[in-house]
């Protein structure tokens, strides 16, 4: 984290909260919520036929304010509208 580096994750949404400046993935809600579906027709039908290939239309991107500030990086609005989770910067003590 002392590096000077900004570190941008893909597929794992958790790397912000453990010091990576960004991270995008697909919606893991959702492609779960597609393989619950396929999985219970396979299950009811005792088929496959029928399960078509989906994938998941949504992603989630989130950001680490506190390690955007480390870098000297300010997102603009526009930019911050882009993640669904900003992680904010600690509050300075005395503060």
């Amino acid at each position: 984290l002392t590096a000077r580096i900004p570190l941008i994750w893909n597929n794992n949404p958790e790397a912000t909260h453990i010091g990576a400046l960004a991270a995008i993935s697909g919606c893991f809600e959702e492609a779960g919520r597609i393989c619950g579906q396929q999985a219970a027709h396979m299950l009811d039908t005792g088929s496959t036929s029928g399960v078509e290939s989906q994938t998941s239309t949504r992603t989630w991107a989130s950001l680490n304010m506190a390690r955007a500030a480390a870098l000297n990086l300010s997102p603009s609005d526009e930019v911050l509208s882009y993640f669904q989770e900003l992680i904010p910067a600690p509050a300075l003590a005395g503060g």
